[in-house]
């Protein structure tokens, strides 16, 4: 399934360039534009309506404990964002794609696919903690007999220019 992946990506072009030319023969260049457009613009209205429901669903599934509605519910919400993206490249084959992703059963199935078929890695590393009393450092002796009282340096007024007199 990985490999066919790039295989899709590089024929979609070409299948949705087909489908334009058997849809604009079919009813018209303008036409066809005109219905590119208006998909563009149900097809994110949609998604966006859906979108805020599926919002308010996590949030109630949020306040319960159980962590399985949370999971179904930012799968369906992928999936939302996905059809979106779908809507927004011009083209009939992808429109279709995104109108079956918009059906809360289809929805479902593809997730408990996806749940079924997905792989969790995890990795974990230890650090050391952060307030450590040891420090790191290196020092040297000296002889507090060897060492004068220091100057008293006259101290420097900010406002005047020490290069006058």
């Amino acid at each position: 399934m990985p490999r066919l992946l790039p295989l899709v990506f590089l024929a979609l072009p070409f299948a949705e360039i087909a489908m334009f030319i058997v849809v604009g023969r079919a009813i018209g260049l303008w036409a066809t534009l005109g219905l590119i457009i208006l998909s563009m613009v149900v097809g994110l209205m949609i998604v966006r309506a859906q979108g805020l429901a599926q919002i308010v669903k996590l949030r109630s599934s949020l306040k319960k404990p159980a962590a399985k509605p949370m999971v179904a519910s930012m799968l369906h919400s992928l999936m939302l964002a996905v059809a979106g993206i779908l809507f927004l490249i011009p083209g009939f084959l992808t429109d279709i794609l995104a109108i079956l992703l918009l059906v809360p059963p289809i929805r479902t199935l593809l997730g408990l696919w996806m749940l079924k078929n997905m792989t969790v890695v995890s990795s974990s590393t230890t650090r050391a903690p952060l307030h450590d009393d040891i420090i790191e450092g290196e020092f040297t002796e000296t002889d507090d007999q060897n060492i004068g009282p220091r100057p008293i340096l006259p101290a420097r007024d900010k406002g005047q220019d020490s290069g006058q007199d």
